[in-house]
């Protein structure tokens, strides 16, 4: 009597395909009013399942599907890391995609609330503070006024303003396009001669 015994054999896991989003966006400025969330995914042979970590937990968390749930004030860099799990599992070393966020501009204070009087030359509106390397766009509502002004390291002037009218400052930085609206408003009141 011949006896017949069957043996399986187990593959062993493969090694994780480039991290890639599957859904959300991918921040690339902090955020500022709030979290957001990406969905990365990956595929690996023979596996039963991945093990998703990240370098820097200050950028948030990121769960056994893949996802990523971005902090409310975090810039710098984290790797995204994952393994896959299954036989001879898991995978080692990790597939890691780097993400770096952008800070914002600092937030200075619109400074020039005041009121003037028909026929003066208007009122300077400006900005306690500035940064080098970001620009600073006057707006009277959607619209802007003028052109950009550098920022200096010190406290700027976007010159006299006429008319009844409310000012506000979008700051935005020259490299990485990060904005910031800058705090307050400067209101600028014309009274008629008396």
């Amino acid at each position: 009597r011949t006896a017949t015994r069957t043996v399986t054999v187990t593959p062993n896991v493969g090694t994780p395909t480039a991290i890639t989003i599957a859904s959300g966006i991918e921040p690339t400025c902090q955020l500022t009013n709030g979290t957001t969330t990406t969905t990365y995914t990956t595929t690996a042979t023979n596996s039963t399942g991945f093990n998703w970590s990240l370098s820097n937990p200050s950028a948030g968390s990121i769960n056994s599907s893949g996802v990523m749930t971005w902090a409310n004030g975090f810039s710098g860099s984290v790797d995204i890391q994952v393994t896959a799990n299954g036989c001879s599992g898991p995978t080692s070393p990790a597939v890691v995609r780097t993400v770096t966020i952008n800070p914002r501009p600092t937030a200075f204070t619109v400074t020039g609330t005041d009121a003037y009087c028909s026929g003066g030359s208007g009122l300077a509106v400006g900005l306690s503070g500035s940064e080098t390397g970001v620009d600073y766009q006057l707006y009277n509502g959607a619209t802007p006024i003028g052109s950009p002004v550098s920022g200096t390291g010190s406290a700027i002037t976007f010159g006299s303003q006429t008319g009844t009218t409310t000012y506000t400052v979008l700051a935005t930085n020259a490299t990485t396009s990060c904005t910031t609206t800058m705090t307050g408003s400067a209101v600028i009141t014309l009274n008629p001669l008396p």
